[in-house]
C-alpha cells in the first residue's frame, strides 16, 4: 500500500494505492487507487478510512474475481529453462532414441502435465527457454492441500533426469528456474 499526504491552503487530502497480490507466485490480483477528497483536518488515520471506503468494494469484488479465476484456471507461474555455461548439451540437443529436441520434450511435457494443459511460451534459443505462463492447480486433488510449485519443479526435475538430463531447480519469489546442469549426459 502506497499512502500520500497532501496538505494545502484548501484541506488536507490522502491519496493512497492499495495492492493485493498472490504470495506464490507474487503477480498482481487486484489494485486501486483511491482519494480522500480535501478536508480542513489533521487526522490522517480518518482520511485514510475515507480512501478505503472509497474502494474497498470494487477492490474486493476484483480480488474475489481473480481468486475464482485462480480456482478455474490454475495459478499462472513464470518457467525459465536455462543452460548452464559448461553444460555438454542445449535446448537444440537430440534427446533419445526418437531425436526429440530437448525443447521439443519440455514443451510436450508442460503441455501434459499444467493445469488444464496450459502452458504457453515466450520465447526460446538454444540456451534459454521461457514460458511466460504456465498453469499449476491450486490443490492436490488426492487430499485437497495446498499444491505448491516446489511440487511441480520436483516432478519436473525428475522427468527431466528420466530422460538423461541433469537440472537443479530454483524458486525466486513468483517463478520457477530450471538450470541443465554441466554434468548432463549428451
Amino acid at each position: 500500500m502506497d499512502i500520500n499526504v497532501e496538505k494545502g491552503s484548501s484541506g488536507t487530502e490522502v491519496k493512497m494505492i492499495i495492492q493485493g497480490y498472490e504470495s506464490a507466485t507474487a503477480r498482481s490480483l487486484s489494485n486501486k487507487d483511491a482519494a480522500s477528497g480535501k478536508f480542513y483536518t489533521d487526522d490522517i488515520a480518518k482520511l485514510a478510512g475515507k480512501c478505503v471506503d472509497n474502494i474497498k468494494e470494487d477492490f474486493l469484488n476484483v480480488l474475489q474475481s481473480k481468486f475464482t479465476e485462480i480456482v478455474n484456471n490454475g495459478r499462472s507461474l513464470y518457467v525459465e529453462f536455462v543452460v548452464a555455461p559448461d553444460a555438454t548439451i542445449n535446448f537444440q540437443s537430440e534427446i533419445g532414441d526418437d531425436y526429440d529436441l530437448l525443447s521439443e520434450l519440455i514443451m510436450e511435457w508442460l503441455k501434459k502435465n499444467s493445469f488444464k494443459n496450459y502452458a504457453k511460451k515466450g520465447g526460446s534459443t538454444a540456451l534459454k527457454i521461457i514460458y511466460d505462463d504456465v498453469r499449476i492447480p491450486l490443490k492436490r486433488q488426492d487430499d485437497g492441500t495446498n499444491y505448491e510449485i516446489e511440487e511441480f519443479g520436483k516432478i519436473l526435475r525428475k522427468y527431466l533426469r528420466s530422460i538423461g538430463v541433469t537440472a537443479s531447480v530454483e524458486y525466486p519469489r513468483g517463478q520457477m528456474i530450471i538450470t541443465v546442469l554441466p554434468n548432463a549426459p549428451k
